[in-house]
Protein backbone atom coordinates (compact mmCIF):
# COMPACT_ATOMS: atom_id res chain seq x y z
CA UNK A 1 0.00 0.00 0.00
CA UNK A 2 1.34 3.36 -0.88
CA UNK A 3 1.86 5.49 2.41
CA UNK A 4 2.95 9.14 2.83
CA UNK A 5 0.96 10.77 0.12
CA UNK A 6 0.96 14.85 -0.10
CA UNK A 7 -2.06 16.42 -2.53
CA UNK A 8 -0.84 19.89 -3.52
CA UNK A 9 -3.08 22.10 -5.31
CA UNK A 10 -2.17 24.31 -8.14
CA UNK A 11 -2.94 28.03 -8.02
CA UNK A 12 -1.93 30.19 -4.88
CA UNK A 13 -0.48 27.15 -3.53
CA UNK A 14 2.32 25.97 -5.75
CA UNK A 15 2.03 28.83 -8.63
CA UNK A 16 1.23 32.33 -7.80
CA UNK A 17 -1.36 32.62 -10.43
CA UNK A 18 -2.69 36.44 -9.66
CA UNK A 19 -1.35 38.73 -12.08
CA UNK A 20 -1.91 36.55 -14.88
CA UNK A 21 -5.35 35.72 -13.63
CA UNK A 22 -6.80 38.69 -12.71
CA UNK A 23 -5.67 39.81 -16.40
CA UNK A 24 -7.53 37.19 -18.38
CA UNK A 25 -10.32 37.01 -15.49
CA UNK A 26 -11.00 40.96 -16.47
CA UNK A 27 -10.47 40.01 -20.32
CA UNK A 28 -13.54 37.49 -20.92
CA UNK A 29 -15.40 39.87 -17.99
CA UNK A 30 -16.02 42.27 -20.19
CA UNK A 31 -16.50 39.66 -23.61
CA UNK A 32 -19.33 38.25 -21.04
CA UNK A 33 -20.57 41.53 -19.42
CA UNK A 34 -19.55 41.25 -16.47
CA UNK A 35 -18.44 43.87 -13.91
CA UNK A 36 -14.88 44.00 -14.02
CA UNK A 37 -12.86 43.11 -10.87
CA UNK A 38 -9.99 43.31 -8.21
CA UNK A 39 -8.41 40.38 -6.56
CA UNK A 40 -9.65 41.56 -3.12
CA UNK A 41 -13.27 41.20 -4.49
CA UNK A 42 -12.53 37.74 -6.01
CA UNK A 43 -11.42 36.46 -2.52
CA UNK A 44 -14.67 38.15 -1.22
CA UNK A 45 -16.64 36.33 -3.53
CA UNK A 46 -14.45 32.53 -3.26
CA UNK A 47 -15.07 32.99 0.41
CA UNK A 48 -18.82 32.83 0.23
CA UNK A 49 -21.35 29.84 -0.40
CA UNK A 50 -20.82 28.85 -3.88
CA UNK A 51 -24.20 29.88 -5.54
CA UNK A 52 -23.75 33.57 -3.77
CA UNK A 53 -20.15 33.57 -5.12
CA UNK A 54 -21.08 32.91 -8.59
CA UNK A 55 -23.44 35.81 -8.40
CA UNK A 56 -21.15 37.94 -6.42
CA UNK A 57 -18.84 37.52 -9.87
CA UNK A 58 -21.39 38.55 -11.87
CA UNK A 59 -21.72 34.92 -13.20
CA UNK A 60 -24.75 32.35 -13.72
CA UNK A 61 -24.60 28.52 -13.63
CA UNK A 62 -25.34 28.52 -17.29
CA UNK A 63 -23.06 30.85 -18.46
CA UNK A 64 -20.20 29.22 -15.79
CA UNK A 65 -18.99 26.54 -17.72
CA UNK A 66 -18.26 29.06 -20.98
CA UNK A 67 -16.24 31.14 -18.61
CA UNK A 68 -14.38 28.74 -17.10
CA UNK A 69 -13.55 27.16 -20.76
CA UNK A 70 -12.08 30.66 -22.25
CA UNK A 71 -10.28 31.58 -19.16
CA UNK A 72 -8.47 28.20 -18.53
CA UNK A 73 -7.65 28.10 -22.84
CA UNK A 74 -6.32 31.83 -22.27
CA UNK A 75 -4.23 30.59 -19.27
CA UNK A 76 -2.84 27.91 -21.04
CA UNK A 77 -1.94 30.18 -23.67
CA UNK A 78 0.26 32.58 -21.03
CA UNK A 79 1.03 29.64 -18.24
CA UNK A 80 4.64 30.30 -18.93
CA UNK A 81 4.28 33.15 -17.20
CA UNK A 82 2.69 32.29 -14.19
CA UNK A 83 5.38 32.07 -11.19
CA UNK A 84 6.64 29.46 -8.68
CA UNK A 85 6.68 30.66 -5.33
CA UNK A 86 10.02 31.82 -3.76
CA UNK A 87 11.35 28.52 -2.30
CA UNK A 88 8.32 26.53 -3.46
CA UNK A 89 10.70 24.24 -5.99
CA UNK A 90 13.07 23.44 -3.50
CA UNK A 91 11.18 22.48 -0.95
CA UNK A 92 9.39 19.81 -3.29
CA UNK A 93 12.14 18.58 -4.46
CA UNK A 94 13.13 17.65 -0.42
CA UNK A 95 9.63 16.35 0.09
CA UNK A 96 10.35 14.08 -3.04
CA UNK A 97 13.88 13.07 -1.73
CA UNK A 98 12.33 12.24 1.61
CA UNK A 99 9.78 9.30 -0.20
CA UNK A 100 6.52 11.02 -0.42
CA UNK A 101 4.30 10.73 -3.29
CA UNK A 102 3.20 13.59 -4.86
CA UNK A 103 0.32 14.42 -6.18
CA UNK A 104 -1.21 18.12 -8.16
CA UNK A 105 -5.29 18.40 -7.53
CA UNK A 106 -6.50 21.15 -9.09
CA UNK A 107 -9.45 22.88 -11.15
CA UNK A 108 -6.33 23.97 -13.72
CA UNK A 109 -6.58 22.22 -16.93
CA UNK A 110 -4.20 19.55 -16.77
CA UNK A 111 -2.23 20.19 -20.15
CA UNK A 112 -1.35 23.61 -18.38
CA UNK A 113 -0.22 22.56 -15.19
CA UNK A 114 2.35 19.98 -16.75
CA UNK A 115 3.55 22.78 -19.35
CA UNK A 116 4.08 25.06 -16.12
CA UNK A 117 6.06 21.96 -14.09
CA UNK A 118 7.80 21.10 -16.56
CA UNK A 119 9.47 25.07 -17.36
CA UNK A 120 10.36 25.29 -14.27
CA UNK A 121 12.03 22.01 -13.47
CA UNK A 122 9.71 20.25 -11.97
CA UNK A 123 9.67 16.58 -12.79
CA UNK A 124 8.94 15.47 -8.76
CA UNK A 125 5.35 14.39 -9.31
CA UNK A 126 3.86 11.36 -9.49
CA UNK A 127 0.62 11.76 -10.90
CA UNK A 128 -1.39 15.51 -11.98
CA UNK A 129 -5.19 15.37 -11.80
CA UNK A 130 -7.76 17.90 -12.85
CA UNK A 131 -11.87 18.26 -11.53
CA UNK A 132 -13.97 20.74 -12.00
CA UNK A 133 -14.47 23.84 -9.69
CA UNK A 134 -16.25 21.74 -6.86
CA UNK A 135 -15.37 18.23 -7.78
CA UNK A 136 -12.33 17.77 -6.12
CA UNK A 137 -13.47 15.40 -3.36
CA UNK A 138 -15.06 12.83 -6.18
CA UNK A 139 -11.65 12.63 -8.18
CA UNK A 140 -9.14 12.15 -5.39
CA UNK A 141 -11.57 9.63 -4.09
CA UNK A 142 -11.78 7.85 -7.75
CA UNK A 143 -7.99 8.18 -7.51
CA UNK A 144 -7.15 6.92 -4.52
CA UNK A 145 -9.46 3.68 -4.68
CA UNK A 146 -8.21 2.81 -8.41
CA UNK A 147 -4.38 2.76 -6.69
CA UNK A 148 -5.92 1.08 -3.77
CA UNK A 149 -4.25 4.36 -1.21
CA UNK A 150 -5.55 4.42 2.13
CA UNK A 151 -6.90 7.85 3.53
CA UNK A 152 -4.72 8.08 6.82
CA UNK A 153 -1.56 8.32 3.91
CA UNK A 154 -2.87 11.34 2.36
CA UNK A 155 -2.35 15.22 3.31
CA UNK A 156 -4.34 17.71 1.23
CA UNK A 157 -1.96 21.16 0.84
CA UNK A 158 -4.50 23.91 -0.54
CA UNK A 159 -4.87 28.07 0.09
CA UNK A 160 -8.70 28.15 0.09
CA UNK A 161 -12.10 27.08 1.86
CA UNK A 162 -12.63 24.22 -0.88
CA UNK A 163 -10.05 22.71 -0.79
CA UNK A 164 -10.95 22.05 3.15
CA UNK A 165 -14.33 21.25 2.10
CA UNK A 166 -12.78 18.66 -0.35
CA UNK A 167 -10.37 17.39 2.61
CA UNK A 168 -13.72 17.16 4.69
CA UNK A 169 -15.89 15.17 2.63
CA UNK A 170 -12.72 12.65 1.25
CA UNK A 171 -11.93 12.20 5.40
CA UNK A 172 -8.04 13.40 5.40
CA UNK A 173 -6.11 15.54 6.81
CA UNK A 174 -5.32 19.07 5.36
CA UNK A 175 -2.64 22.06 5.81
CA UNK A 176 -3.41 25.19 3.88
CA UNK A 177 -1.51 28.56 2.62
CA UNK A 178 -3.17 31.78 4.47
CA UNK A 179 -1.94 33.61 1.53
CA UNK A 180 -3.85 32.52 -1.47
CA UNK A 181 -7.20 33.37 -1.87
CA UNK A 182 -8.80 32.35 1.65
CA UNK A 183 -7.47 34.64 4.31
CA UNK A 184 -6.43 33.05 7.73
CA UNK A 185 -9.33 34.14 9.34
CA UNK A 186 -11.69 32.60 6.77
CA UNK A 187 -10.37 29.22 6.66
CA UNK A 188 -10.43 29.37 10.44
CA UNK A 189 -14.41 30.39 10.74
CA UNK A 190 -14.96 27.37 8.36
CA UNK A 191 -13.10 25.07 11.31
CA UNK A 192 -9.03 24.52 9.76
CA UNK A 193 -6.56 24.12 12.40
CA UNK A 194 -3.69 23.43 10.45
CA UNK A 195 -2.05 27.10 8.49
CA UNK A 196 0.52 28.17 7.37
CA UNK A 197 1.94 31.72 6.38
CA UNK A 198 5.32 30.86 4.61
CA UNK A 199 7.06 27.41 2.97
CA UNK A 200 9.00 27.00 6.79
CA UNK A 201 5.87 26.87 9.07
CA UNK A 202 4.47 24.20 6.41
CA UNK A 203 7.53 22.08 5.70
CA UNK A 204 7.00 21.45 9.97
CA UNK A 205 2.96 21.11 9.32
CA UNK A 206 4.03 18.25 6.98
CA UNK A 207 6.13 16.82 9.11
CA UNK A 208 3.99 17.27 12.42
CA UNK A 209 0.88 15.73 10.28
CA UNK A 210 2.44 12.48 8.76
CA UNK A 211 4.27 12.07 12.07
CA UNK A 212 0.77 11.96 13.60
CA UNK A 213 -0.55 9.64 10.81
CA UNK A 214 2.10 7.34 11.08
Amino acid sequence: MIRNVLVFDFDFTISNSSRVGMEVFNKYAKKFYLPEMTMEKVKIAINQDPIIAIKSLGLHWWNLPFFLYFVKREIGNRILELELYDGMKELLIELKNEGFKLIVLSSNNKINIEKFLKNHGLNCFDHVLESDIFGKAGVLNKFLFKYDIDRGNVLMIGDEIRDFQASQKIGCPIALFDWGLSSRENLIRVGAKHIASNLGEMRNLIEIISQEKN
